[in-house]
């Protein structure tokens, strides 16, 4: 049985993937995988996955990257953008560039508003700064019903102080690569979240000890998988590709399914129906 993957946070706007994008979008359709992981599968004598990804979305980072992930999601049915401006560039945003966020959030393309949140790990913007225009994201969110995609890097107080603020909005969406322990995932959940892991889940270093714990609780309904392409490449892989890309998510769901005690079948399938209704797509 082919694996349908859905990634849901692949970013095939980024710079990595410049020089062959519509080839790596084409070849990750159809299930063939990268030379180097192929390499590595004949060293260790395994066989090659009959896996492909059926849909991603592609959250955008700023306007022009937003941008560039609708233009991708108008050539590839399977792919749908999400828009909003990263913490990270929030410095120098102006009201000029999130109305231009706030224009492509009702493009029928636009399935999500994200990759929005808060970020503590890189000194790029004010904690305030971001903390402003993650709040106008969720808002707009709220206007456009749809989903939120919801980055957060070493601010999970802060980043729930602000959920906690908005208590009244009815929330929908999903906490990317979420990194943390069962506590805040199941305050996360109580608000109506959507928890998607990546890469890091496959980690082995017992620092991740209760991100794995988490793992293990999260309901299936309320279950999603992702790569955070070309970011966040998984085990046994690290190191071994130069990037990140979505066939990737089948080495999420494999360690996803060896801590919940199931098998990857299942939760290549729960975490594609969940994806499906979450960001309204039927592919």
């Amino acid at each position: 049985m082919t694996l349908k993957l859905f990634d849901t946070h692949a970013h095939f706007d980024l710079e990595d993937f410049d020089t062959d994008r519509d080839s790596l979008i084409e070849r990750c359709r159809v299930g063939h995988f990268p030379q180097d992981v192929l390499d590595f599968l004949e060293k260790h004598h395994a066989p090659v996955p009959d896996a492909r990804v059926a849909a991603a979305i592609d959250p955008g980072v700023s306007v022009e990257r937003s941008r560039l992930a609708v233009s991708l999601a108008r050539r590839y049915p399977w792919i749908r953008a999400a828009a909003a401006i990263h913490p990270n560039y929030t410095a120098d945003t102006t009201e000029e560039d999130f109305r231009q966020i706030e224009l492509l959030a009702e493009l029928n393309q636009t399935a999500a508003i994200g990759e929005t949140g808060l970020d503590r790990h890189w000194d790029a913007s004010p904690i305030e700064t971001q903390i402003h225009w993650f709040s106008r994201h969720i808002e707009l969110a709220g206007r456009v019903h749809k989903p939120l995609i919801i980055h957060c890097r070493e601010a999970i107080d802060d980043l729930l102080t602000v959920l906690r603020q908005k208590a009244g909005h009815p929330f929908t969406g999903t906490i990317h690569s979420f990194s943390e322990g069962p506590k805040e995932a199941e305050e996360l959940l109580a608000m109506g979240f959507h928890l998607g892991f990546t890469g890091s889940v496959t980690y082995t270093q017992k620092k991740f000890a209760p991100l794995w714990e988490a793992a293990k609780r999260v309901p299936d309904e309320r279950l999603l998988i992702e790569t955070d392409s070309p970011f966040l490449v998984p085990h046994p892989l690290r190191g071994k590709l130069r990037r990140n890309e979505p066939l990737m998510t089948l080495y999420v769901a494999r360690r996803l399914a060896e801590l919940r005690d199931t098998t990857v079948e299942h939760i290549v399938t729960v975490t594609a129906q969940n994806a499906r209704r979450l960001f309204a797509m039927e592919v």
